[in-house]
């Protein structure tokens, strides 16, 4: 999604998520990306992960790829391995874009009980502190301004100053259409 982005192209006509006409072969900046992505395939230049499997970087540790998309969350783990590794935002075509997401977080209309629960949960896991801990333990980017301004989140990015590219990249997301038949396209 990112390159179809970057492009100029779109996955959905207008701005309706509940029933989007699907344009992913009827615009130049899409076809043009999955053309790159295609070249790329067909002369060995890149290989495709398994279904749902990109995250996954023994095949960059152990030398057989050059470089891998990926998120901040493999930050910790490429570390870990000892490769000498540093990391570059997404190439742009036209126009910075990076697909956000990852962890996804939803509340249901149910009784005003359990209503007010999830409200309380969520107050909790969106705040500074929590965010602070979860990109501590897992590398994702917190969604929390104040966490990322916090001394111990800037501690950690000294630590880790690779972060830093996918926090400015952040700045360029987009979220995935959320239509029936999306897990459909995204897995072709």
């Amino acid at each position: 999604m990112p390159f179809i982005w970057s492009g100029g192209g779109k996955l959905v006509k207008g701005d309706s998520q509940s029933a989007p006409d699907v344009v992913l072969a009827d615009n130049q900046g899409a076809i043009t990306a999955l053309q790159l992505w295609q070249n790329l395939i067909k002369d060995g230049s890149a290989i495709l992960s398994g279904l749902e499997r990109g995250y996954e970087i023994e095949s960059l540790v152990n030398g057989k790829v050059a470089m891998e998309v990926t998120g901040p969350s493999s930050l910790g783990e490429l570390k870990q391995s000892g490769v000498d590794f540093d990391v570059f935002p997404i190439p742009v075509a036209q126009e910075p874009a990076t697909l956000i997401g990852g962890k996804n977080l939803c509340l249901f209309k149910t009784s005003p009980e359990r209503e007010k629960a999830a409200f309380k949960f969520a107050e909790y896991a969106l705040s500074a502190a929590f965010q602070t801990e979860l990109a501590l333990g897992t590398g994702y980017l917190p969604v929390n301004i104040k966490s990322r301004q916090s001394p111990k989140y800037q501690e950690f990015l000294k630590e880790q100053p690779q972060i830093k590219v996918f926090l400015e990249q952040a700045k360029h997301g987009r979220s995935r259409s959320i239509f029936p038949g999306y897990t459909h396209i995204s897995d072709t």
